[in-house]
């Protein structure tokens, strides 16, 4: 009886000896991953690299939106059907409804304008920058006029509201430039 004793004992450490040999002790230093884990040379992935930024910028243009402006967060406010509110330069903002219409919120009075000249040029001109300078007109009324079908902006104390087909949104205070789904206005 003393023998199995013996040779379980010894099993035990022989296995131990060989966990600990072929594992990887905790201290032992492990290399980082390759920066360069591609099997192509440094042209090759600078070449890639930019068709990625080029897809990228293509993308931007097919939504008509400047390349400053979160894609995909306006892809899912499209999907959602909420309105997309973003600032392009300085002064310039407007709302992108989920048809891919532009609205500037720098023009005119409460009635909305779709600007087909904008939605065209950054449609044709993907990440091109523009000196372009917008000033806000002052002539925001402080009543909803329900007779207007176009998307609609209007003044509600401390609040800026707009309203399109039918629902009403709350515009944030400061329009971030990549840009800001809208929520509904309680």
């Amino acid at each position: 009886m003393s023998t199995k004793k013996y040779s379980v004992a010894a099993l035990a450490a022989a296995a131990l000896t060989l966990t600990t040999a072929c594992g990887t002790a905790a201290t032992d230093p492990v290399a980082a991953p390759s920066s360069s884990a591609s099997p192509f040379g440094a042209r090759e992935v600078k070449k890639a690299e930019a068709q990625v930024g080029e897809r990228e910028l293509a993308l931007h243009g097919v939504l008509s939106i400047p390349s400053t402006v979160d894609r995909i967060a306006a892809e899912e406010a499209a999907r959602q059907a909420l309105p997309y509110a973003f600032t392009y330069r300085t002064g310039c903002q407007y709302i992108r409804t989920w048809d891919a219409a532009l609205w500037p919120l720098y023009r005119g009075d409460g009635a909305l304008t779709r600007d087909r000249d904008d939605e065209r040029w950054f449609r044709s001109n993907p990440g091109a920058a523009s000196d372009r300078t917008c000033y806000q007109l002052a002539n925001i009324p402080t009543v909803d006029d329900p007779t207007v079908s176009t998307p609609y902006r209007w003044r509600d104390g401390d609040r800026n509201l707009v309203r399109v087909q039918g629902v009403t949104f709350e515009l944030p205070h400061d329009i971030p430039e990549r840009g800001v789904a809208l929520r509904v206005a309680n």
